[in-house]
């Protein structure tokens, strides 16, 4: 197996466009170097992008949501001011990841390509309409949503000669809140096996739900958004037997899963609470920003 530093995006990016097809993309190496040691894969090569400080940017864009480079690590994204008030979801998220040592490491981009549903970015990303961008010799740039690039686990929509370099989120409006919920066998290093992301934007009363957005991971084969439930409560002043048709309308999409982790009737009795729970305490923190 041969190891390949890349000097800068460009040398990656054309690397992959002639080996990419028998490469695996190493930058933390959280994932990856467990899978080739058990060998589930077996690249001919790796090649290393985690030197590329250009790909680990989190910035502001006027007008726009954040812009979050590949390379961020989920400390990166825990750390971040950017995310320390509108965009809460995703820093609970990061925090929620794995150890403090696989944090400073784990990057971004290497979560969303891993494609795990349990992974605790996704439901975070995909409430605030997370879309990635994909770069490659012969195509350039290509932009898709979180949601379609995922396919389901360990599958996505990257190509072998395509390097995945940045995430965009869209603009929080005013009264919006957001969370992210994560239930596991312990408080600390475990995967999720139910992870819930809830942002919703209320009205200039604080009463009525102007916008609701649901992100579910760890209870189906992959991470999504909540379309039914959102359906119901966009709208309506969320009562509990409002939150209780959500909560079977996000079962309905979810069609949950045994796994090691937990049963399939497991996940359906923690679901509904956490729903709850989460749209709660939004609707509360937003209506105290409606005044």
């Amino acid at each position: 197996m041969e190891f390949v530093p890349a000097e800068d995006k460009a040398t990656a990016i054309e690397y992959l466009a002639r080996h990419g097809a028998a490469a695996a993309i190493l930058a933390g190496g959280t994932d990856l170097m467990r899978q080739i040691a058990r060998g589930d894969r077996k690249p001919d090569s790796v090649l290393y992008i985690g030197a590329l400080r250009q790909l680990a940017l989190v910035e502001r864009q006027p007008g726009q949501g954040p812009r979050i480079g590949a390379l961020a690590t989920q400390r990166d994204l825990a750390d971040c001011e950017i995310f320390s008030a509108d965009y809460q979801a995703l820093r609970q998220a990061a925090v929620s990841c794995g150890s403090c040592q696989s944090r400073n490491v784990g990057t971004l981009g290497g979560n969303l390509c891993n494609a795990s549903p349990q992974a605790d970015l996704v439901p975070a990303l995909l409430v605030h309409d997370a879309v990635v961008t994909l770069e490659s010799r012969e195509r350039g740039a290509r932009t898709l949503p979180l949601g379609e690039f995922i396919g389901g686990p360990a599958s996505t929509s990257r190509l072998p000669d395509e390097l995945l370099t940045g995430v965009d989120l869209d603009g929080s409006p005013p009264r919006t809140a957001d969370t992210y919920i994560k239930v596991g066998r312990r408080g600390a290093m475990e995967v999720a096996i139910v992870g819930l992301a809830v942002r919703v934007t209320v009205s200039a009363s604080g009463h009525t739900l102007d916008d609701i957005r649901i992100g579910v991971g760890g209870i189906g084969p992959k991470a999504f958004r909540a379309t039914e439930a959102e359906s119901i409560l966009r709208g309506q002043s969320p009562s509990d037997e409002l939150i209780r048709d959500a909560a079977a309308a996000v079962l309905r999409q979810a069609a949950p899963t045994d796994n090691v982790l937990a049963t399939a009737n497991y996940r359906i009795g923690l679901e509904p609470g956490i729903l709850a729970r989460g749209l709660k305490g939004c609707v509360e923190r937003a209506g105290r920003l409606a005044g």
